[in-house]
Order: C-alpha cells, then sequence, then structure tokens
C-alpha cells in the first residue's frame, strides 16, 4: 500500500467521524456544563436561586469575618460539613416538593443540581477553612518557635552572669 492511498483512506476515516462533525452530538465536559447552566429557567426560579445564592455569600461572608476565631471556624466547619452530608437528603426532599417553589424539577435521582449549587460552594468554602487552618498553625509554630529560642538566650544569658 503506497502513503497516497494510505493518506487518502485515512482522510475519508476522519471525514466520516460523527464525533468530529460540527454539531454533532458529541460534547465536552464544557459543553455540558454550559448546556445544564442555559436549561435552568433563570427568570423563573429567580427568588429561590437568589436566597441560595444569598445562603452561600453569607456563609463565605461570615467565614471570611471569623476567619481568625479558630473555635467558631471549627464549628463552622463542621456545620458546613452537615449540610454537605445532607445534600442527599436535601435533594430527596426537593425532588417530592419542587412544585411549592420551582417552575420545573432540578432535582434528578443523582443529585447533579444539589451538588453543584448546594455542595460545591460550601466544599470549596470548608477547603478554604482547611487551607486557613494551615496558614494559622504556621504561623503558631513560628511564634512559638521564636518564644522558645528567645526563652533560650534567656537561660544561656543567666548561666554565663
Amino acid at each position: 500500500m503506497d502513503w497516497d492511498a494510505f493518506s487518502q483512506d485515512l482522510l475519508k476515516q476522519v471525514q466520516n467521524d460523527p464525533r468530529l462533525k460540527a454539531g454533532s452530538a458529541y460534547e465536552g465536559p464544557y459543553d455540558v456544563f454550559l448546556g445544564f447552566l442555559h436549561a435552568i429557567s433563570w427568570e423563573a426560579d429567580q427568588q429561590w436561586l437568589l436566597g441560595l445564592l444569598g445562603f452561600h455569600c453569607f456563609a463565605y461572608l461570615i467565614t471570611i469575618y471569623l476567619r481568625k476565631w479558630t473555635h467558631m471556624q471549627i464549628a463552622l466547619l463542621f456545620f458546613f460539613g452537615a449540610l454537605v452530608y445532607m445534600s442527599e437528603l436535601i435533594n430527596a426532599y426537593c425532588a417530592v416538593h419542587w412544585k411549592k417553589f420551582s417552575s420545573q424539577n432540578y432535582f434528578d435521582k443523582h443529585g447533579v443540581f444539589t451538588g453543584l449549587f448546594w455542595a460545591a460552594p460550601l466544599l470549596i468554602l470548608m477547603m478554604f477553612q482547611m487551607l486557613n487552618a494551615l496558614y494559622q498553625s504556621s504561623n503558631m509554630l513560628v511564634e512559638v518557635k521564636v518564644a522558645e529560642l528567645k526563652e533560650k538566650r534567656k537561660q544561656k544569658k543567666k548561666k554565663e552572669n
């Protein structure tokens, strides 16, 4: 088989591949995510979606405001963890009662909407809390080490005198 025949055959296969044609059913993750966002009726469900957004904004603001209060951060971490843990129950409840607050049922059995719009922001917030705890721990370690070195210097000066 010569090179021209091989390249022509390969070109025909590529041209006939349905995954490579424009407007095909194959979509990448970004296209799937955009399709998911466009499927949401933002105007009709504006009130409860804004309430959900407001809750997440409040959670982020209170976490940032209380970032130096270790005990409050621990309490918030457990609280947000409990909310993420309950997301399956929240999804099941909302799947049954969606007509009371929404124009369409976003709550499938896999919990995609609940995972993206409820659990994911909380998990990102919890990750911020863990990074903040790591940062505070490293600062505290430096402070303790500096105090330890100062104490050793004092002890050394006492022994010299």
